[in-house]
């Protein structure tokens, strides 16, 4: 009689096959793994929501995101937006229809943003001091309101990116 480990457990003593009877619990079938006997081909490991793919290579699991695939929506050119004083604040023009993403950068002087349809104030919205930048998705970029909180108006550049 044999010894076979169980699952957190001590070991078990195992009956050899017994010829005739059915391959079970009680007539187990002795069998031997190593690591190197298990092996599995290609694995595709996918977010259902924004098609977020995991890639396993040699060098072990890799999660690709969408920012790692966006490039240029060549159909479209750029936007420099001026950020005003107007009330109510101003917005983007439309984007493209292959438009994913849109790439942005806040130039001149510091604006504030709102994306709740409400309107920025100078103390209403978030702040995007001159200089900073960011990717936000069309839906975002298409909502978003902007005003500049000084005298001088700010300039928001804006590259449309789709996924490639």
């Amino acid at each position: 009689m044999t010894q076979r480990p169980t699952q957190g457990g001590p070991a078990m003593p195992v009956t050899p096959l017994v010829a005739g009877q059915p391959i079970g619990p009680l007539n187990p079938l002795p069998t031997t793994l190593s690591g190197g006997d298990i092996q599995i081909g290609a694995v595709e490991i996918k977010n259902a929501s924004d098609d977020t793919r995991a890639i396993v290579g040699l060098d072990g699991l890799e999660v690709q995101g969408i920012a790692d695939r966006l490039v240029p929506n060549a159909t479209q050119s750029d936007q420099a937006l001026t950020v005003d004083a107007t009330a109510g604040g101003v917005q983007f023009a439309a984007f493209h229809a292959d438009t994913t993403h849109v790439f942005w950068t806040s130039e001149t002087a510091e604006c504030r943003v709102t994306f709740d349809n409400s309107a920025p104030t100078t103390t209403n919205g978030h702040a995007v001091p001159a200089g900073s930048n960011g990717t936000w998705t069309k839906a975002l970029a298409a909502a978003a309101k902007f005003i500049r909180t000084g005298a001088t108006s700010a300039v928001i550049s804006a590259s449309q990116l789709k996924v490639g």
